[in-house]
């Protein structure tokens, strides 16, 4: 299984697996509304998780 995990500079781990709905932010368990997906070489995630965790403010506006 694919696996991504993205560090930032104040210590915080996300780690996420291809395929998988569950994330994990610094051991912690969060539910993803899209898994992280590898259609060949490199993995695409969602960038909310990501986003949210690392403290920006993300809004959808339709």
């Amino acid at each position: 299984m694919q696996q991504a995990t993205i560090e930032s500079k104040d210590g915080t781990v996300i780690k996420l697996a291809v395929g998988s709905k569950i994330a994990y932010v610094n051991g912690e368990k969060k539910t993803l509304s899209v898994a992280p997906q590898s259609p060949v070489t490199r993995i695409q995630i969602p960038l909310r998780i990501v986003s949210e965790v690392l403290g920006a403010k993300v809004d959808v506006k339709k």
